[in-house]
Protein backbone atom coordinates (compact mmCIF):
# COMPACT_ATOMS: atom_id res chain seq x y z
CA UNK A 1 0.00 0.00 0.00
CA UNK A 2 2.71 2.58 0.81
CA UNK A 3 4.10 2.19 -2.73
CA UNK A 4 0.90 2.85 -4.68
CA UNK A 5 2.06 6.39 -5.41
CA UNK A 6 5.28 5.05 -6.96
CA UNK A 7 3.30 2.58 -9.06
CA UNK A 8 1.41 5.46 -10.66
CA UNK A 9 4.69 7.14 -11.62
CA UNK A 10 5.94 3.86 -13.04
CA UNK A 11 2.79 3.49 -15.13
CA UNK A 12 3.38 6.94 -16.62
CA UNK A 13 7.00 6.09 -17.39
CA UNK A 14 5.92 2.92 -19.20
CA UNK A 15 3.54 4.91 -21.39
CA UNK A 16 6.11 7.60 -22.07
CA UNK A 17 9.16 5.50 -22.82
CA UNK A 18 8.12 1.98 -23.87
CA UNK A 19 6.63 1.18 -27.28
CA UNK A 20 3.18 -0.27 -26.62
CA UNK A 21 3.71 -2.89 -29.34
CA UNK A 22 6.49 -4.34 -27.18
CA UNK A 23 4.06 -5.05 -24.32
CA UNK A 24 1.83 -8.14 -24.31
CA UNK A 25 0.61 -8.00 -20.70
CA UNK A 26 1.25 -5.99 -17.56
CA UNK A 27 0.79 -8.15 -14.47
CA UNK A 28 0.70 -6.32 -11.14
CA UNK A 29 1.15 -8.60 -8.14
CA UNK A 30 0.04 -6.94 -4.92
CA UNK A 31 2.31 -7.97 -2.05
CA UNK A 32 -0.20 -6.86 0.57
CA UNK A 33 -3.80 -7.42 1.67
CA UNK A 34 -6.27 -8.12 -1.13
CA UNK A 35 -8.10 -4.79 -0.81
CA UNK A 36 -4.98 -2.91 -1.96
CA UNK A 37 -5.73 -4.15 -5.49
CA UNK A 38 -8.68 -1.75 -5.53
CA UNK A 39 -6.38 1.24 -5.03
CA UNK A 40 -4.72 0.77 -8.43
CA UNK A 41 -6.26 2.83 -11.22
CA UNK A 42 -6.05 1.26 -14.68
CA UNK A 43 -6.27 4.73 -16.25
CA UNK A 44 -2.71 5.35 -15.06
CA UNK A 45 -1.60 3.01 -17.84
CA UNK A 46 -3.10 5.03 -20.69
CA UNK A 47 -3.12 3.12 -23.97
CA UNK A 48 -1.86 0.01 -22.16
CA UNK A 49 -4.71 -0.17 -19.64
CA UNK A 50 -6.48 -3.03 -21.46
CA UNK A 51 -3.33 -5.12 -21.00
CA UNK A 52 -3.20 -4.74 -17.21
CA UNK A 53 -4.15 -7.54 -14.84
CA UNK A 54 -4.03 -6.99 -11.07
CA UNK A 55 -3.68 -10.00 -8.78
CA UNK A 56 -3.21 -10.32 -5.01
CA UNK A 57 -0.44 -12.63 -3.89
CA UNK A 58 -3.11 -14.55 -1.94
CA UNK A 59 -4.01 -16.40 -5.17
CA UNK A 60 -1.00 -18.60 -4.43
CA UNK A 61 -2.71 -19.72 -1.20
CA UNK A 62 0.00 -19.21 1.38
CA UNK A 63 0.87 -16.65 4.02
CA UNK A 64 4.42 -15.38 4.47
CA UNK A 65 3.79 -13.68 7.83
CA UNK A 66 6.07 -15.00 10.59
CA UNK A 67 8.08 -16.81 7.91
CA UNK A 68 9.79 -14.03 5.97
CA UNK A 69 9.73 -10.28 5.33
CA UNK A 70 7.68 -8.44 2.75
CA UNK A 71 10.83 -7.94 0.66
CA UNK A 72 11.48 -11.69 0.76
CA UNK A 73 7.91 -12.41 -0.29
CA UNK A 74 8.19 -9.95 -3.14
CA UNK A 75 10.98 -12.11 -4.57
CA UNK A 76 8.88 -15.25 -4.31
CA UNK A 77 5.95 -13.54 -6.06
CA UNK A 78 8.19 -12.67 -9.01
CA UNK A 79 9.20 -16.29 -9.49
CA UNK A 80 5.72 -17.76 -9.04
CA UNK A 81 4.15 -15.32 -11.48
CA UNK A 82 6.81 -15.77 -14.17
CA UNK A 83 6.47 -19.53 -13.75
CA UNK A 84 2.79 -19.31 -14.68
CA UNK A 85 3.22 -16.93 -17.62
CA UNK A 86 2.23 -18.06 -21.10
CA UNK A 87 4.74 -15.65 -22.66
CA UNK A 88 8.35 -16.65 -23.31
CA UNK A 89 9.87 -13.71 -21.40
CA UNK A 90 8.91 -11.51 -18.45
CA UNK A 91 10.45 -8.17 -17.53
CA UNK A 92 10.42 -7.85 -13.75
CA UNK A 93 9.97 -4.42 -12.15
CA UNK A 94 9.66 -3.26 -8.57
CA UNK A 95 7.14 -0.52 -7.83
CA UNK A 96 9.92 2.08 -7.68
CA UNK A 97 11.41 1.15 -11.07
CA UNK A 98 11.03 3.93 -13.65
CA UNK A 99 12.00 4.16 -17.31
CA UNK A 100 13.70 7.47 -18.06
CA UNK A 101 14.66 7.09 -21.74
CA UNK A 102 12.88 5.71 -24.81
CA UNK A 103 13.15 1.93 -25.18
CA UNK A 104 11.99 -0.57 -27.75
CA UNK A 105 12.30 -4.30 -28.35
CA UNK A 106 15.83 -3.93 -29.70
CA UNK A 107 16.89 -2.30 -26.42
CA UNK A 108 16.20 -5.51 -24.55
CA UNK A 109 16.38 -8.36 -27.08
CA UNK A 110 18.76 -9.48 -29.81
CA UNK A 111 18.28 -12.71 -31.80
CA UNK A 112 15.84 -13.95 -29.16
CA UNK A 113 18.35 -13.41 -26.38
CA UNK A 114 17.76 -10.97 -23.55
CA UNK A 115 20.20 -8.06 -23.62
CA UNK A 116 21.02 -7.92 -19.92
CA UNK A 117 24.74 -8.54 -19.58
CA UNK A 118 26.36 -11.06 -17.24
CA UNK A 119 28.10 -10.25 -13.97
CA UNK A 120 30.61 -12.08 -11.84
CA UNK A 121 29.26 -13.24 -8.45
CA UNK A 122 29.25 -10.39 -5.93
CA UNK A 123 30.43 -10.24 -2.31
CA UNK A 124 27.08 -8.78 -1.23
CA UNK A 125 25.32 -12.03 -2.19
CA UNK A 126 27.98 -14.43 -0.95
CA UNK A 127 25.69 -16.44 1.35
CA UNK A 128 23.12 -16.87 -1.43
CA UNK A 129 25.76 -17.89 -3.93
CA UNK A 130 27.27 -20.48 -1.57
CA UNK A 131 23.87 -22.04 -0.98
CA UNK A 132 23.06 -22.14 -4.69
CA UNK A 133 26.46 -23.68 -5.50
CA UNK A 134 25.93 -26.41 -2.92
CA UNK A 135 22.31 -27.03 -3.89
CA UNK A 136 23.08 -27.39 -7.61
CA UNK A 137 26.60 -28.84 -7.08
CA UNK A 138 28.48 -26.29 -9.18
CA UNK A 139 30.76 -23.26 -9.06
CA UNK A 140 28.68 -20.28 -10.14
CA UNK A 141 30.21 -18.49 -13.12
CA UNK A 142 27.84 -15.57 -13.55
CA UNK A 143 24.79 -13.76 -12.25
CA UNK A 144 22.37 -12.61 -14.94
CA UNK A 145 22.41 -8.79 -15.14
CA UNK A 146 21.81 -5.98 -14.69
CA UNK A 147 22.35 -6.26 -10.93
CA UNK A 148 18.80 -5.21 -10.10
CA UNK A 149 15.65 -4.42 -12.03
CA UNK A 150 14.47 -4.42 -14.78
CA UNK A 151 15.35 -8.12 -14.74
CA UNK A 152 14.31 -10.39 -17.61
CA UNK A 153 13.16 -13.93 -16.80
CA UNK A 154 12.95 -16.69 -19.40
CA UNK A 155 9.59 -18.03 -18.24
CA UNK A 156 9.90 -21.68 -19.38
CA UNK A 157 13.19 -21.86 -17.46
CA UNK A 158 11.54 -20.39 -14.37
CA UNK A 159 8.79 -23.00 -14.57
CA UNK A 160 11.37 -25.77 -14.93
CA UNK A 161 13.33 -24.35 -11.98
CA UNK A 162 10.27 -24.46 -9.75
CA UNK A 163 9.63 -28.10 -10.65
CA UNK A 164 13.26 -29.20 -10.22
CA UNK A 165 13.72 -27.36 -6.91
CA UNK A 166 10.66 -29.16 -5.56
CA UNK A 167 12.08 -32.54 -6.59
CA UNK A 168 15.55 -31.80 -5.23
CA UNK A 169 14.35 -30.35 -1.91
CA UNK A 170 11.33 -32.63 -1.33
CA UNK A 171 9.35 -29.46 -0.53
CA UNK A 172 6.88 -27.24 -2.28
CA UNK A 173 8.72 -24.41 -4.00
CA UNK A 174 6.99 -21.92 -1.72
CA UNK A 175 8.26 -23.67 1.42
CA UNK A 176 11.71 -24.16 -0.11
CA UNK A 177 12.07 -20.48 -0.99
CA UNK A 178 10.62 -19.02 2.20
CA UNK A 179 12.89 -21.25 4.28
CA UNK A 180 16.07 -20.35 2.42
CA UNK A 181 15.42 -16.69 1.68
CA UNK A 182 15.95 -16.09 5.40
CA UNK A 183 19.30 -16.18 7.18
CA UNK A 184 21.72 -17.88 7.07
CA UNK A 185 21.28 -18.82 3.38
CA UNK A 186 19.60 -15.56 2.39
CA UNK A 187 19.04 -16.62 -1.23
CA UNK A 188 17.65 -14.12 -3.72
CA UNK A 189 15.37 -14.76 -6.65
CA UNK A 190 17.96 -13.75 -9.25
CA UNK A 191 20.89 -15.66 -7.74
CA UNK A 192 18.80 -18.82 -7.51
CA UNK A 193 17.64 -18.40 -11.11
CA UNK A 194 21.20 -17.73 -12.34
CA UNK A 195 22.46 -20.87 -10.62
CA UNK A 196 19.67 -22.89 -12.14
CA UNK A 197 20.48 -21.68 -15.66
CA UNK A 198 24.04 -22.94 -15.26
CA UNK A 199 22.78 -26.20 -13.72
CA UNK A 200 20.25 -26.83 -16.51
CA UNK A 201 22.06 -25.54 -19.60
CA UNK A 202 25.73 -25.36 -18.63
CA UNK A 203 25.99 -21.87 -20.12
CA UNK A 204 24.20 -18.53 -20.11
CA UNK A 205 24.78 -17.17 -23.58
CA UNK A 206 22.03 -19.03 -25.43
CA UNK A 207 19.51 -17.01 -23.36
CA UNK A 208 21.43 -13.85 -22.38
CA UNK A 209 23.99 -11.55 -23.98
CA UNK A 210 27.30 -10.85 -22.28
CA UNK A 211 26.88 -7.07 -22.60
CA UNK A 212 24.02 -4.59 -22.76
CA UNK A 213 23.28 -1.14 -24.17
CA UNK A 214 21.27 0.12 -21.20
CA UNK A 215 21.87 0.47 -17.48
CA UNK A 216 19.91 0.45 -14.26
CA UNK A 217 20.77 3.05 -11.64
CA UNK A 218 19.79 2.81 -7.99
CA UNK A 219 19.09 6.05 -6.12
CA UNK A 220 19.47 5.70 -2.35
CA UNK A 221 17.27 7.38 0.25
CA UNK A 222 20.07 9.73 1.30
CA UNK A 223 20.20 11.09 -2.27
CA UNK A 224 16.56 12.16 -2.37
CA UNK A 225 17.28 15.88 -1.96
CA UNK A 226 19.14 15.76 -5.27
CA UNK A 227 16.66 13.38 -6.95
CA UNK A 228 15.46 15.74 -9.70
CA UNK A 229 19.00 16.65 -10.73
CA UNK A 230 20.02 12.98 -10.81
CA UNK A 231 17.10 12.06 -13.08
CA UNK A 232 17.87 14.93 -15.48
CA UNK A 233 21.53 13.90 -15.57
CA UNK A 234 20.65 10.26 -16.33
CA UNK A 235 18.40 11.38 -19.16
CA UNK A 236 21.36 13.05 -20.80
CA UNK A 237 20.17 16.62 -20.41
CA UNK A 238 22.14 19.54 -19.04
Amino acid sequence: KPEIYYLEIQARSIELYLNSDFINNIIIVVNDDDYVCELINLNWYGENKQKVKIIPYSIYEYNFNNRASGWDNQQLCKILTAGQSTQEWSMILDAKTYFIQSCNKETFFSNNRAVTGLQKPMKAFESAEKFVEKFFNLSLYYIVGPGGVPFIFHNPTVKSMIEDCEKMSNQTFIDFFLENVCLPNHITEFVLYSGYIQYKYGKFTHLYTESKIWECVNIADWELENYDNLIVSMQGYK
